[in-house]
């Protein structure tokens, strides 16, 4: 035998798999975990639904472990997806107050749900 001998091609196999569907639920809960799913977002959400309005440096007091940065980065976030509104006010020091939008305002009944939930033992 040698080393040209022609070696037959391989038929194709076709196999019977399908790729299961994600059907429509699974893609609003994909779509909403981008919005408020990384931490620090819904507790941000909660204190501006407790308080109405708080200042960076509230918020920054009130969630423990957040650095300014991660804050900032949430707080533009969720203002670009239109949960929470900023407002500045033209006073010397500057003065920025974040509230929640009416998209923010119909999380609360989710952010309760959770709370709720969380309390739940394993069984």
């Amino acid at each position: 035998m040698s080393l040209h001998t022609a070696i037959p091609a391989a038929k194709a196999v076709k196999t019977d798999v399908t790729t299961p569907s994600i059907d429509a639920t699974a893609t609003q809960l994909e779509n909403a975990l981008r919005l408020v799913g990384d931490k620090y977002s819904l507790q941000i959400i909660y204190l501006l639904l407790k308080f109405e309005a708080q200042r960076f440096v509230e918020l920054e007091n009130a969630i423990q472990g957040i650095s300014p940065r991660t804050l900032s980065a949430r707080l533009k976030h969720l203002e670009f997806h239109g949960l929470i509104t900023r407002k500045a006010y033209p006073t010397i020091p500057p003065k920025v107050e974040y509230r929640a939008t009416t998209k923010g305002q119909a999380l609360m009944t989710t952010i309760n749900a959770l709370a709720k939930w969380s309390l739940i033992e394993a069984v």
